[in-house]
């Protein structure tokens, strides 16, 4: 089989959006680049399962629980049946079939083994491109790693990089944008949230035989290795904190 004609399944998880799902799965399906959509109902307490049913062919798992984005990625990923799945955001804004196209087509191409797209609205993104949602992969690359997926929580990105970091991977800028927490729920719900996410983050590299070298491989070096490649002698973790420095004084 050739790689362009490769299938594409799109996974679109998704807690109490009832505002932006509708259009994700829009745009979604009027792509020629889609050949499979599974909505992820992640125990929504709003009308989100009720407008993702309204559209047809369009597969549904609801989870009666909140279980988590990881979770949830997982169960789409057992029910998908395409060659290449695209993770999709609920919340994302901006999304076009441009964007769909930059996170498809080197997977397609075989040129690569993952696509990365982060927004670029504004300075933060930058920081935080290692956690972006978007992200496309051979659906036979990660079926041997869901016992390992399921239970990161806010940890699944940061875990997936690190189990791509010896493979070719494309960081790509997409014209997005990430609704704000405070956009969607209340400043004290969002700010328990925000905490919860950071700590599960916190969590997931502290855990790890050597913390260092896990948020070394899994942050740093496969998002800002161009401006590293100079420095891979140096010590890892003094390397991480001079460039998380550089980092900060240019975003304020």
């Amino acid at each position: 089989m050739k790689k362009d004609s490769l299938s594409v399944s799109a996974l679109v998880p998704a807690y109490n959006e009832q505002k932006n799902i509708g259009q994700i799965i829009s745009i979604l399906k009027k792509s020629r680049l889609i050949d499979e959509i599974i909505c992820i109902n992640d125990g929504s307490t709003d009308k989100t399962l009720q407008i993702i049913q309204s559209f047809p062919k369009v597969s549904v798992i609801n989870l009666k629980k909140n279980c988590g984005k990881a979770h949830a990625i997982v169960q789409g990923l057992k029910k998908a049946k395409g060659e290449i799945v695209v993770f999709i955001d609920a919340d994302v804004i901006g999304f076009e079939n441009d964007s769909l196209k930059k996170l498809i087509t080197p997977l397609k191409k075989g040129l690569v083994d993952a696509v990365i797209g982060y927004p670029v609205h504004n300075k933060m993104d930058k920081f935080f491109k290692p956690l972006a949602g978007e992200r496309a992969y051979f659906r036979k690359d990660l079926l041997p790693h869901l016992p390992s997926l399921k239970n990161k929580r806010w940890g699944l990105e940061l875990h997936l990089n690190y189990l791509f970091r010896q493979k070719k991977v494309r960081i790509t800028p997409l014209q997005i944008q990430n609704t704000m927490k405070h956009h969607k729920y209340s400043y004290d719900l969002a700010a328990k949230i925000f905490f919860i996410e950071s700590f599960d983050l916190l969590l997931e590299i502290l855990k790890q035989k050597r913390p260092i070298n896990y948020f070394k491989d899994s942050y740093i070096y496969p998002f800002y290795r161009e401006r590293l490649l100079t420095k891979t002698r140096q010590n890892p973790g003094k390397l991480i904190v001079q460039y998380s420095l550089k980092i900060y004084n240019r975003l304020v």
